[in-house]
Parts: structure tokens; sequence; C-alpha cells
């Protein structure tokens, strides 16, 4: 298997180093690898830090510099020069595990468009799966199957994509948002017709305080809307069976319900703008009530009554929640 590892980095100075022996440490087995890091404007040694590590190893690798654009970019910008049969996004202060080659060696990778693996999550130094692919484990699938399922992780680096795929179905990273895996690997799956799954966990999560899904930045409920539109424009352009378009209003819903929640966290007056922000996408909400979640049904039903004051009474009735569950 011939692969490339896209590495986006960004301020992470602390962990790249780790991130990097991680790969090269690897026992290569039939895996022909290169690495393309980009360094997104980092403006601490984070790419100094890289270029050292990798010019003492014997493998191809490439660094690109650019401004600061965001995730989405800089793997879009790798994307573009990347030469491999399959392509692997690793995020820079992840790591992935000892075997991770090993295991992809052993996988018939030919007539495959995807190759989801497991992961670990490691917070405070704990270890949890991020997945559990059950009946799929360890076979080749049928991609409309494995999409309608929905056990998937949105997690861009949870997937290894063959690149001729990606190019077919002209799949990149929507610029400039936060949340960018949500749609893009929404859309790979629902586009894949062959899935091989590896049910090893071969990546490991590093939870940080500069994480995304620590960082309370109002920029990420309204790009979550963004998502939303995405998912729900797509879902009309492409979906027609149903079990499909369960999928995408699943996906839209949990978009919808992180924006509400994500604002507990926010000043009075980004609560203002997300309400005006989320009165404007109302229709996206009609994907709630259809879903067959309970939660998701209150929230769509209380918007549809008190659209203007969704975000206030959201965060009473949190509040309310949280007294009674600490009685």
């Amino acid at each position: 298997m011939r692969l490339t590892i896209i590495i986006p980095m960004y301020k992470t100075e602390k962990y790249i180093s780790d991130c990097l022996n991680s790969i090269l440490n690897q026992d290569k087995g039939n895996i022909d690898y290169d690495i393309v890091a980009v360094n997104d404007g980092s403006p601490d040694k984070t790419a100094e830090i890289a270029e050292r590590i990798l010019s003492k190893s014997n493998i191809k690798y490439t660094i690109i510099n650019q401004q600061n654009q965001g995730l989405s970019c800089a793997r879009n910008a790798g994307l573009k020069i990347a030469h491999g049969d399959f392509i692997w996004f690793i995020d820079s202060d992840d790591t992935i595990a000892e075997n991770s080659f090993r295991t992809l060696s052993k996988i018939e990778a030919d007539n495959i468009d995807a190759i989801a693996i497991n992961g670990l999550e490691k917070i405070e130094e704990m270890l949890k799966p991020c997945v559990r692919y059950g009946k799929f484990a360890e076979n080749a699938v049928d991609g409309h199957t494995f999409f309608q399922s929905s056990i998937w992780s949105v997690c861009s680096p949870m997937t290894l994509y063959n690149s001729n795929f990606l190019k077919a179905n002209n799949l990149e990273f929507h610029p400039h948002i936060y949340h960018e895996d949500n749609e893009f690997t929404t859309r790979a799956y629902f586009f894949a017709e062959r899935i091989y799954i590896a049910d090893s966990p071969l990546y490991i999560i590093r939870e940080t305080p500069n994480s995304i899904t620590r960082t309370f930045n109002p920029k990420r409920s309204f790009d979550l809307m963004t998502v939303a539109n995405l998912l729900e424009q797509f879902k009309k352009d492409n979906a027609t069976d149903k079990k499909d378009i369960k999928v995408f209003r699943k996906m839209i819903s949990i978009c919808l319900n992180s924006a509400l929640e994500n604002n507990l966290k926010y000043s009075e007056s980004d609560r203002y703008k997300l309400s005006e922000a989320l009165f404007a996408n109302r229709r996206l909400f009609k994907n709630m009530l259809n879903y067959p979640s309970l939660k998701y049904k209150i929230e769509a039903g209380l918007f549809l009554l008190f659209p203007k004051q969704i975000v206030t009474i959201y965060n009473i009735l949190n509040k309310l929640l949280r007294r009674l569950l600490k009685q």
C-alpha cells in the first residue's frame, strides 16, 4: 500500500514530536509511505521541530508553509500534492498506535474506497474506544449499508481514503470553518461503495486545552449551522433513499444540538447573535422533529413554539436539569 500521511500543524510544539515519532517508529511491513506536513502559519516552533525530526529520517517528506487559514485549508493543501494510493489525515497533537502499519499491511485494499479504523480517546491519561463497529468489524462491507448504519466516526483521522475515490467525487474540506469533519466525512461515506472495517484501535486522540472540542469560541456554533446547511443542501441534491435521509437528519440534528449546547459558555451578546442565527435557519429544525430522539424532538418543539427565545429557554431548562441531578 502506498500511503500519504497529511499532518496539518498549528501551535502544537509540545506534541508534534510524539506525533511524528509514532509514525516514524512503525514497523513498515509493506507500507510505502510519505509525509506531507502543512505548517498553517504556526507562530511557535512546531514547524522547526517537525523539520528537525523529519530531516533525520529516511522517509520522503514535504513541508508546506502557508499563512494561517485553518485546518480545512491545511488538509486541502496537503491533498493537492499527495501521491499515495491512500490518504491518512493525522492531527499534529495526536499519535498512532504501535501496530498501525502492521495492521494496515494485512488489508487487501483493492477496490476499497475507504478504510474505517478504530481509535482511542486519551483524556487525562485514560483511554476509551471511539467507535464500536460490532458486526462490521474486520470485514470489507457494502458502503451504502455502512453509511446507513451511522455508527461511523465523523473524525477524519479515523478513516483512510482511497485517493482516486476522493478525486472522483471532488471531496475536499469546506474552508475556514470548525467541525469541517462532520460535513466532509458524511459526504465521503455517502459516496463510498466498498469500505474495509479495521476494528483495531490504530489512532489515539489526545484531548488538550487547545483542542477544538474544549474551546468555547462562538464561531463554533455558527460554523455548526453552516455545516447543517451544507448537509441539508447535499441531502436535497443527492439523497432519495429514506434510510439515507434519516442519516442526514441525524447529522444535521447533531449540529443544531451542539450549536445550542455550546452557547452555555458564551457572553450575552453572543447568545443574542446565536438566537438570531438560529431563527434565520429555523427550517433546519424540521430535521430534529423527524429524527427519533426525544431530546431533539423537545428542542425542536420548543424552537417552533418560541423561535426567538430558544437559547434562553434552553439555558433555563439546562440549569433546572442540573439542579435536579444534584438532589
